[in-house]
């Protein structure tokens, strides 16, 4: 059974397994931070210069934007989006889709591009499909 977006927990293997994704991603995109968070908003993993971030609120808010962005996909007839981009001045965001359970978070600024981050945030995204 797969998992509900409330009910994602990992397991030693999985968890470690995950991390190593996280932090491949952070690595190979030069990203400032990831997140891998729940559906529900729970903070699961976090990588990268994380010190200025609340994480949880992060986790909690981009759960809560992905649920907006998604009811926004039904409303011009897409079942979902897998991704969105959030552009701001200095730092961006992309919030992929993990399957139904979860999402990756993924904090950049301009020492990198987004199409260079949504290519290997997109990976990363199927892999972690598969693990959890």
């Amino acid at each position: 059974m797969a998992a509900t977006p409330t009910d994602l927990t990992l397991t030693e293997r999985t968890g470690a397994e995950a991390h190593r994704i996280c932090e491949s991603l952070l690595r190979q995109s030069r990203a400032t931070c990831v997140l891998l968070v729940g559906r529900d908003g729970a903070l699961l993993d976090r990588h990268g210069f994380t010190d200025s971030l609340d994480g949880q609120t992060a986790a909690a808010l981009a759960s809560a934007c992905y649920a907006s962005t998604e009811a926004l996909a039904q409303t011009v007839g897409e079942p979902s989006f897998r991704m969105f981009y959030q552009q701001g001045d200095t730092h961006h965001l992309q919030i992929h889709r993990i399957g139904e359970a979860a999402l990756i978070v993924v904090v950049f600024d301009e020492r990198t591009n987004a199409g260079l981050v949504r290519l290997i945030a997109e990976s990363a995204a199927s892999r972690l499909a598969r693990l959890l």
